[in-house]
């Protein structure tokens, strides 16, 4: 329809581009197809090529026998583990499309095979012509350079060849290396100094690469050290040396203001729109506010400026100052010899790391406005530099009076208290110095302690107990800060302690103890209803919307249901409630239960002296660490409702209780008739199998009882496996071969479950191996061998049913009549 000659060239130019950058389909393996090879046939097959996003592989195969298993990471990748698949193709002729950039992994789920050499990784570096690349934001310029161009990343003919190599190269900040090699032959270690070059010592790399295919990133001027770990070959020559140098200078940069001038350029605009009396006295009283609460701008290190310093200098600098959002740092140096280099991490601050900085000065003169609350790290790229002294962490702890703080949801009425006051967090004078101090106080649920020290010279340790506080016992923190300057946030009636760990120090009196005092019982609390009057009150509003026969009919239909699928109510501990227990005492309690979503759990207690924590994690729960709670109940009488499937963790916030055994886990398996759970996507038929049935997983009386346990069913795809156990004798350890689950070897497990309740489930055909990792206890028959079957192709698949027609069909098959015969 070009019936114009601006739209036939433009037809023209469109055909001319898709002949030329049309995205191309890859056979992988090419006439030998996707198949079992030597290691490194598929490397080699994909080395020469270069993907690009839109590109597809072809995958051919037999459909029986194999298929491909798309894995996430570089560690499944190596180690032929697809028990957590991105994605899995399995028809014999599968194309998959490249649709982003970076690695994508493909691997055979059959294990032994691609331990053998089928799995293959390719890596998109550029977008076709046709699709545009995203903007760089910060690094606009860079170039792509493939180390060693046709040579590519092995050991050279000549040993100065990557030397030379190098030297006929202008690297810049933004540009990018590319290397590829054979990852079963070599790998790239990237080091620190010419001295680990020269010697090619590989003990103290910097960061590791092992793909076969990476791109590492030039981020900042210096000098970056690459060599390989495998013996003989750095000294041989495989090791590179590049120069990085700053983008040009001749780039206009883009003028930066201070507080102070930003602040007069905003009041001569006021000025100038000045033009009644009330706009005149608005500007004046916006002058008065500017004066007294302007922000502030502090010369780093004062006169000296920033410079090589010995240790703690900048530290020292810091402490006295209160630091708040809008302040601005002045950097002074010399630009040609220097840079600051914000990091973001407190480990990159300690370890002098500016391979991933967050932000690169390097004019010699530069502002840093500190626009939010927090930790702010910077330090010098020259790392001789900085591990000698030149870093400064900055903490910013307080807005401006401007500038309206965020609204605290949770704990609003929260102080903050500076440990020590002016004597700060250092070993005192008297002994007693921190105890009076605190007794001096009253810290409440919501408070916050701010420790300020020298990190060079002390840190801050809490422990968990009285004894370990008079004691002064660092051997099990539960926390250890050591930044020079911390924030800790008292989140929970009760006492906590803190110490150091510096020899000496803490017997010399540099140890706190803190009672925190529970919020105001003075706020009306919400009433909680339990789920049996929730269902009452919704039955009534549908009772009082029931105007015609046929409502009053559904009405009448979901009381019947609600009689007989309401949900439970569980006591915790029955009659016993929940108190100090031994060990394993709520493990019994829950194992016989079936929990529901829907369910309530019921805990009676002395509110005075117990109370339940909720926790997140099955680390918190092991271990007994309330410092970061889920939710904290403490009335005496609560009742939770357990409104998801999977794990809920519960426990007493008195550590030595909970170590004693006051601790719950539930499991909620399935949901409540009345609630039609989701729908299964991808393997819709799956059963739940309770290992052992009522033995469960426990040491049996007869060595073969879970082999005969197994044989006598059929596992297939989609099935779950549910172990049940007392995670205080046992655990679930999955092992990968048939020689492992017959010596009953530890050593190499696939996953670890130690829960005491485990769902497991079986996402492919094969075979999987379960042992326990308990002495004795595998070798007197707790193993189990599953031999998992592929879902059926020849079943009709069943229609899938919204809510609302499972609702309709189970009236009608409940309430129609049937014919006797």
């Amino acid at each position: 329809m070009a019936t114009t000659t601006r739209v036939f060239c433009f037809g023209l130019v469109m055909v001319l581009m898709g002949c030329c950058c049309s995205a191309k389909i890859y056979k992988v393996g090419d006439s030998k197809g996707w198949t079992t090879a030597k290691h490194g046939s598929y490397y080699e097959w994909a080395r020469r090529k270069e993907f690009q996003v839109g590109d597809s592989l072809m995958f051919e195969y037999d459909g029986n026998v194999n298929d491909v298993t798309q894995v996430s990471t570089r560690l499944e990748y190596q180690f032929c583990n697809s028990l957590s698949p991105k994605a899995v193709y399995s028809t014999g002729h599968d194309v998959v499309t490249l649709t982003e950039q970076g690695y994508h992994f493909f691997i055979t789920s059959n294990r032994s095979q691609c331990v053998a050499g089928q799995k293959l990784v390719v890596f998109v570096v550029h977008d076709h012509p046709m699709i545009p690349p995203p903007p760089r934001k910060i690094l606009p310029f860079g170039k792509d350079y493939k180390v060693g161009d046709s040579n590519e990343w092995r050991v050279p003919e000549e040993s100065d060849f990557y030397s030379k190599w190098s030297e006929e190269k202008q690297f810049h900040v933004g540009d990018n290396l590319l290397f590829y090699y054979n990852d079963q032959v070599d790998d790239v270690l990237e080091i620190n100094s010419d001295l680990e070059f020269k010697s090619c010592d590989t003990t103290s790399p910097v960061a590791v690469h092992n793909a076969g295919q990476d791109l590492i990133r030039l981020t900042k001027p210096g000098i970056r050290y690459f060599i390989t770990s495998k013996i003989g070959h750095c000294e041989a020559g495989l090791k590179l040396r590049v120069v990085v140098r700053p983008l040009s200078k001749n780039v206009p940069k883009k003028t930066q203001l201070s507080p102070f001038d930003r602040l007069i350029n905003s009041l001569i605009i006021l000025l100038i729109m000045a033009t009644t009396t009330r706009m005149f006295c608005f500007v004046l009283v916006m002058v008065l506010m500017g004066c007294c609460c302007s922000a502030k701008i502090y010369k780093v290190g004062d006169s000296k400026g920033w410079t090589t310093a010995k240790h703690g200098s900048y530290y020292e600098w810091a402490r006295r100052k209160e630091f708040q959002v809008g302040d601005s740092l002045m950097f002074e140096y010399d630009g040609n010899v220097n840079d600051v280099t914000q990091v973001s991490t407190r480990f990159e601050y300690q370890f002098c790391n500016s391979l991933s900085p967050k932000a690169v000065y390097s004019t010699g003169h530069d502002v840093v406005t500190l626009t939010e609350q927090g930790y702010h790290f910077f330090i010098s790229s020259n790392r001789s530099q900085c591990v000698a002294g030149q870093k400064l962490v900055v903490f910013v702890v307080h807005d401006h009076p401007m500038i309206p703080p965020p609204p605290r949801k949770i704990l609003p009425f929260g102080k903050d208290y500076k440990v020590g006051d002016s004597n700060e967090w250092r070993v005192p004078e008297e002994s007693d110095f921190y105890s009076k101090w605190s007794e001096e106080k009253q810290f409440h649920v919501g408070d916050n302690l701010l420790f300020y020290y020298n990190d060079q010279v002390d840190d801050v340790l809490e422990i968990n107990s009285d004894l370990e506080f008079k004691s002064c016992d660092t051997t099990s923190p539960v926390a250890v800060h050591n930044a020079g300057q911390d924030l800790i946030r008292l989140t929970k009636p009760g006492i906590r302690y803190f110490i150091t760990s510096k020899i000496g120090h803490c017997e010399a009196g540099l140890k706190l103890r803190v009672v925190v005092r529970p919020l105001s019982k003075n706020v009306p609390k919400k009433t909680q209803l339990s789920p049996f009057d929730r269902l009452i009150n919704s039955l009534i509003i549908l009772l009082i919307m029931a105007t015609t026969t046929r409502m009053f009919c559904f009405v009448l239909v979901m009381v019947l249901m609600g009689c007989c699928c309401s949900a439970k109510i569980y006591k915790v501990g029955d009659s016993k409630g929940w108190t100090t227990a031994k060990h394993g005492s709520y493990y019994e309690w829950a194992r016989r239960k079936e929990f529901q979503v829907g369910d309530s759990l019921m805990f009676e207690y002395d509110g005075n002296v117990n109370d339940v924590t909720q926790v997140s994690t099955r680390f918190e729960y092991q271990f007994c660490n309330s410092l970061s709670p889920k939710a904290v109940y403490s009335t005496g009488h609560d009742v939770v409702t357990l409104t998801e499937q999977g794990y809920h963790f519960f426990i007493s916030s008195n550590r030595s209780q909970c170590v004693a055994g006051q601790k719950l886990v539930v499991f909620v398996v399935h949901d409540h008739p009345m609630i039609p759970p989701p729908p299964r996507k991808i393997l819709p038929f799956g059963k739940d199998y309770k290992v052992g049935d009522s033995n469960e997983w426990r040491v049996p009386e007869e060595s073969d009882f879970y082999s005969k346990w197994s044989e006598e069913k059929q596992f297939h795809v989609g099935d779950n496996l549910l172990f049940y156990y007392n995670d205080q004798v046992d655990d679930v350890l999955e092992i990968n071969s048939d020689l492992e689950f017959k010596s009953c070897d530890t050593t190499s497990p696939v996953a670890v479950h130690n829960a005491g309740q485990d769902l497991i489930r079986l996402t492919k055909p094969g075979i999987r191996y379960f042992i326990t990792s308990k002495i004795g206890h595998c070798e007197a028959g707790l193993k189990l061998r599953v031999v998992v079957r592929p879902l059926s192709k020849n079943v009709p698949k069943k229609t899938q049913l919204s809510p609302f027609d499972r609702l309709i069909k189970w009236l009608h098959d409940s309430f129609t009549p049937h014919p006797h015969h």
